[in-house]
């Protein structure tokens, strides 16, 4: 009956030793899970395009467009990217990209447009912008 109960009792400690095995090895073998804040749409422009594209990569943002015109990128970032890209004197400015409608020939559509009408409209003198219009 000895020889039973020590069999027994080797068994179940096996069985423990490899429960807590399984248990630290799993725990060790986790990924770490990082709290990061969402991403948002900005339109990033720089003195260039090619100079804009790079500062949202060196920070490790998405870039989901490029807008060469008023040499910039729309990029997805997080607040700490953004922050990062404040800093960057690269950076001329940063604008919120956003949903706008606008009236084309009595009709409404909604186009992804964000700040970048404004930027553009910043660069360029009312004499271009009324020629352009005027060309269409």
């Amino acid at each position: 009956m000895n020889s039973l109960h020590h069999r027994h009792s080797a068994r179940l400690l096996a069985f423990l030793l490899i429960f807590v095995m399984g248990i630290l090895l799993t725990a060790t073998a986790a990924p770490a899970q990082t709290v990061t804040s969402p991403a948002a749409a900005y339109i990033v422009q720089a003195s260039d395009l090619e100079t804009a594209v790079a500062a949202v990569a060196a920070v490790g943002g998405t870039v989901t467009h490029e807008l060469g015109i008023i040499n910039a990128a729309g990029a997805q970032l997080t607040a700490a990217q953004k922050a990062r890209l404040q800093a960057d004197e690269r950076v001329t400015s940063i604008y919120d990209d956003h949903v706008a409608e606008v009236e084309t020939l009595g009709q409404w559509r909604t186009e992804t447009v964000g700040m970048a009408a404004d930027a553009w409209l910043k660069q360029t003198s009312p004499n271009e912008v009324n020629g352009t219009v005027g060309e269409m």
